[in-house]
């Protein structure tokens, strides 16, 4: 993940550099243990991926991460 920002409330935007041949799944979870997928089969692309999720059911602890699916 290259930038974690807030387009408004109850939102977070991530983005990280992606690649053509792969497309992408954001996980979360609230204490590293149990990781649920919150979005997969993202599109990869070359260059600069995004994406918006929204905040308000989730915890007010939250790690995010990104992973390539095959």
């Amino acid at each position: 993940i290259t930038d974690i920002s807030s387009p408004g409330a109850q939102q977070v935007r991530l983005s990280w550099e992606g690649s053509a041949s792969s497309n992408y799944k954001i996980q979360a979870t609230a204490d590293f243990a149990s990781w649920q997928t919150v979005i997969q089969d993202i599109a990869g692309k070359d260059g600069l991926v995004t994406r918006t999720l929204g905040t308000a059911d989730a915890p007010s602890t939250l790690y995010l991460r990104v992973g390539s699916m095959p």
